[in-house]
């Protein structure tokens, strides 16, 4: 299914976004345009991870309510139109890297070499934007805990819910599982289990068609069927 959260945070990033963030850390924009799209697909992948954990999820309830209650388009807005420029960039780059560590922990410089090796960027934009990413990807979430009065475990499975649209957000150069220390993303196991069982059921039914259409087929015939 589609990624509520990517969706998002997709229209977060919009271009004059990108752009701003490319003139201020002195970065070219397909640069910054790279890092921007991958950055936000790696954070869900580490959040995955951890609610993995025993107490991933809770700590994904708190952390997205806390995001909801900062104002991370006040600050943006303040940076952006210079009115406290510097003041807002430090107040996003300390937040978002709260976030970061939060949920990455002992994984966040692995992830943010990572960010900036694929996106070409220096490791200060990889850590500025996967910071941003984390604070603007908790605040969507914190907005529709709020909305949808989920409890924990409901928060939990609705992240799941949207694993497949992560996933498949994630850009094929960019080594999630490796930066967070992980032999294959969260949740792999999981779906190639699924597809073996998918497959396996799937030759079970063909087998069971090809049979009765050869039943039928004798019958109508008037030929006898094996073991007349």
């Amino acid at each position: 299914m589609t990624s509520i959260l990517i969706e998002s945070v997709k229209a977060f990033f919009n271009e004059d976004l990108r752009h701003h963030i490319s003139v201020r850390l002195g970065e070219h924009d397909e640069d910054v345009y790279l890092a921007m799209g991958a950055a936000p697909p790696a954070f869900l992948a580490a959040l995955l991870y951890r609610t993995e954990l025993s107490e991933g999820p809770l700590s994904f309830y708190h952390l997205a309510h806390q995001a909801v209650g900062q104002d991370l388009y006040g600050w943006l807005r303040e940076w952006d139109n210079g009115t406290g420029g510097l003041l807002a960039g430090n107040a996003l780059s300390a937040t978002g890297r709260e976030y970061v560590q939060a949920v990455l922990g002992e994984y966040a410089e692995p992830m943010t070499e990572e960010l900036a090796r694929y996106a070409g960027v220096k490791n200060d934009t990889g850590a500025f934007l996967l910071g941003l990413s984390a604070f603007a990807v908790l605040d969507a979430a914190g907005r529709y805990l709020r909305e949808a009065h989920l409890d924990v475990a409901a928060a939990t499975r609705w992240l799941w819910d949207q694993r497949d649209g992560i996933v498949q957000a994630l850009p094929s150069g960019l080594r999630v599982a490796p930066s967070l220390g992980l032999k294959r993303l969260p949740g792999a196991g999981d779906v190639s289990s699924a597809r073996r069982s998918s497959l396996v059921y799937g030759v079970i039914a063909i087998i069971i068609l090809a049979g009765l259409l050869f039943y039928v087929f004798k019958s109508c015939t008037g030929a006898p069927a094996f073991g007349q």
